[in-house]
């Protein structure tokens, strides 16, 4: 199965730094890359579009899977840019038909992922792991903090996108089992699994691994 996933980003993140994504091209002249992903016994291809100055027009945005949002921990400009755009997307969610918003209002049904890059270098930080964590709860995002350079997090970051994907999928199809079809042992197990997922006891921004 393919998956659309559009990283957002803005200077001072470098246009080489962001290359360096180990699921992105290395070629820093190409917007697209695409990478094979083998989860949970099942494959499936990301094909992974840049967008400079976090720029996503309502067609790229319905049309993605996932959406990554970055900014750098070095870089409170950046954080405040990254913010914008998360309100951005919220409003271009909530200008959806309902039909396409199976999860709920704002950024539910679709994997955001806030991605805080540059956290190697603790000595210039500016933005807090906590104030990434507060935004990421405020708009009901996920949340994860990458070294570009000593590639610290970045395979957890491209395996959490492909899990938000399906995890966000079977939820809305457990709905639509609900709510249009009839509600068979099958579909009230898968609902009730789900549902445990869910459980706000759980709920954690920065575990990508949980809905």
């Amino acid at each position: 199965m393919r998956h659309m996933v559009v990283l957002l980003y803005s200077p001072p993140m470098s246009y080489e730094n962001i290359s360096n994504f180990s699921f992105l091209s290395e070629d820093v002249s190409s917007e697209v890359a695409t990478v094979s992903i083998l989860l949970d016994g099942e494959e499936a291809d990301l094909e992974c579009v840049k967008s400079k100055n976090l720029n996503i027009s309502s067609e790229e945005f319905v049309a993605a899977d996932a959406i990554l949002v970055t900014y750098s921990v070095t870089d409170t400009s950046s954080f405040r840019k990254a913010v914008h755009c998360l309100t951005m997307l919220r409003d271009l969610a909530n200008k959806q038909p309902v039909a396409c918003l199976p999860l709920g209002p704002g950024l539910r049904s679709k994997a955001v992922i806030l991605v805080g890059n540059k956290s190697d270098l603790a000595r210039i930080r500016s933005v807090t792991t906590e104030n990434g964590r507060s935004i990421a709860n405020k708009y009901d995002v996920k949340f994860i903090e990458t070294s570009v350079t000593i590639h610290h997090n970045v395979d957890e970051l491209l395996v959490g996108a492909l899990t938000q994907v399906r995890l966000k999928a079977r939820q809305a199809a457990a709905l639509s089992c609900k709510h249009h079809a009839k509600f068979t042992s099958r579909a009230k197990n898968l609902w009730n699994r789900l549902m445990q997922k869910c459980d706000l006891r759980f709920h954690s921004c920065d575990n990508l691994h949980r809905l």
